[in-house]
C-alpha cells in the first residue's frame, strides 16, 4: 500500500499524511485517529529514506564501536539508546573490529545515509587519524567521541577519569601489600592506553615503589594474545593484574584456575568497566560508569544536533568496586 491508499482512506490528502508522519503539522485528535486507523488497515510503512533526502533529517544516529566482544560497549550503546528513542530518534551500530579503516568506512556510510550524528567509542588500534570525523562534521553530521580524549579540545568529547581512576586501583592493591602488579594496556600509543600507563607510573612514583617496566604490556585485547600476557606476568612473578577491560580480566582469572593459582589469596585480579561480567562472578572492577556515560553522551549529541554548542567536554569521576577477586583491607 502507498501513501496515497492510506489518504484516500482517511479522507485528507497525501501531504497531510506526510506531514503527519515527520512531526510538522498538529491535528484534531478525530483526523489523527483516522489517519492512523488507515496506517493499520493499509499496514503501511513510510519510506524514511525517501523522506530524509527532503527534510534532511533522518531521526537516526549512528554508534561506532570497536568491538562486539566487549559488553562494556553493549551497555553504553544501551544507556544511549534509551535517550535518543525518547526524542522519537533511532540507532545504527557499526562495528570497526578496532581498526581504522573499519571507522572510516563507518563514517563513509553514514554520511551517505544521511544520519543526524554518531557517537564513536574510543581510538582505534591508536591511530591519531581524525580526517574522516572532520568530515562528518564539515557535512553537517553532528559527532560526539567517548574515552578518546582526557582533556578538552575541538571534538566533543566524553570521558571516564582513567587516570585518577588507575591511581586509586594501585593505590589499593599496594596498600593490600601486593608487591608485583602487572598492568594490561590497550593498543600501544592509544591515548586511553597512555593515560592507564602514567596513572599507574605517577601513584608508584608517589608511593615511592620501584617500576618494572616488564610488567606494563600493551595488548591489542586478542584473546590468545591476552592468555599469553597473563602467563608471562605470571612467570615474572605479578601477584596481582589490572586489566583496562573486564574481558581481559575475565581471561586472568581463567588462566589463573587453570594453574591452580588461588584468588585472590595469591593473586589479585582487577578489571575495567564494572559490568555484568564483574558482577557476575563477584571480580574487583574501576567502574566504567557505562550507563552514566552513556546517558551524558547523548544527550551531548542530541542539543548539538539541536545547535546548542554547551558543555563540549566531561571527565567523569570513577571509582574502585571491590569484590572477591581483591583482598579484604
Amino acid at each position: 500500500m502507498t501513501i496515497n491508499d492510506v489518504a484516500k482512506l482517511a479522507k485528507v490528502s497525501k501531504g497531510t499524511i506526510s506531514r503527519y508522519l515527520n512531526g510538522t503539522l498538529k491535528l484534531k485528535e478525530e483526523t489523527v485517529k483516522r489517519i492512523e486507523a488507515a496506517i493499520a488497515e493499509t499496514n503501511y510503512i513510510p519510506n524514511k529514506i525517501a523522506a530524509s533526502i527532503k527534510t534532511k533529517n533522518s531521526n537516526t544516529i549512528a554508534l561506532v564501536i570497536p568491538s562486539t566482544k566487549n559488553i562494556t560497549f553493549a551497555e553504553i550503546g544501551e544507556a544511549i539508546n534509551d535517550i535518543i528513542v525518547q526524542s522519537g530518534y533511532s540507532m545504527i551500530i557499526y562495528n570497526t573490529h578496532e581498526m581504522l579503516e573499519g571507522e572510516i568506512q563507518a563514517a563513509r556510510s553514514i554520511r551517505e545515509n544521511r544520519l543526524d550524528g554518531a557517537i564513536f567509542i574510543t581510538e582505534p588500534n591508536g591511530n591519531k587519524d581524525m580526517r574522516h570525523i572532520d568530515d562528518l562534521e564539515e557535512n553537517g553530521i553532528k559527532t560526539i567521541l567517548i574515552n578518546r580524549f582526557y582533556e578538552p579540545n575541538k571534538y566533543n568529547n566524553i570521558s571516564i577519569d582513567t587516570y585518577k581512576g588507575t591511581k586509586e586501583v594501585i593505590k589499593y592493591l599496594t596498600e593490600l601489600n601486593y608487591k608485583k602488579i602487572g598492568l594490561i594496556l590497550g593498543w600501544e600509543h592509544q591515548d586511553q592506553a597512555e593515560v592507564y600507563k602514567k596513572g599507574y607510573m605517577d601513584q608508584m612514583n608517589e608511593m615511592g615503589l620501584f617500576i618494572d617496566e616488564n610488567m606494563l604490556v600493551y595488548c591489542n585485547f586478542d584473546e590468545l594474545e591476552t592468555q599469553n600476557i597473563v602467563k608471562d606476568l605470571l612467570i615474572r612473578g605479578a601477584d596481582a593484574i589490572f586489566t583496562v577491560s573486564d574481558r581481559s580480566a575475565l581471561i586472568a582469572l581463567d588462566i589463573a584456575e587453570q594453574n591452580n593459582i588461588n584468588v585472590p589469596e595469591k593473586l589479585a585480579i582487577v578489571g575495567t568497566g564494572n559490568t555484568q561480567f564483574s558482577k557476575l562472578v563477584k571480580m574487583t572492577s574501576l567502574d566504567g560508569k557505562g550507563e552514566l556515560i552513556g546517558d551524558k553522551a547523548a544527550k551531548m549529541l542530541l542539543e548539538k544536533i539541536k545547535g546548542i554548542e554547551s558543555n563540549t567536554f566531561q571527565l567523569i569521576e570513577t571509582n574502585i568496586v571491590v569484590r572477591k577477586t581483591t583482598r579484604k583491607d
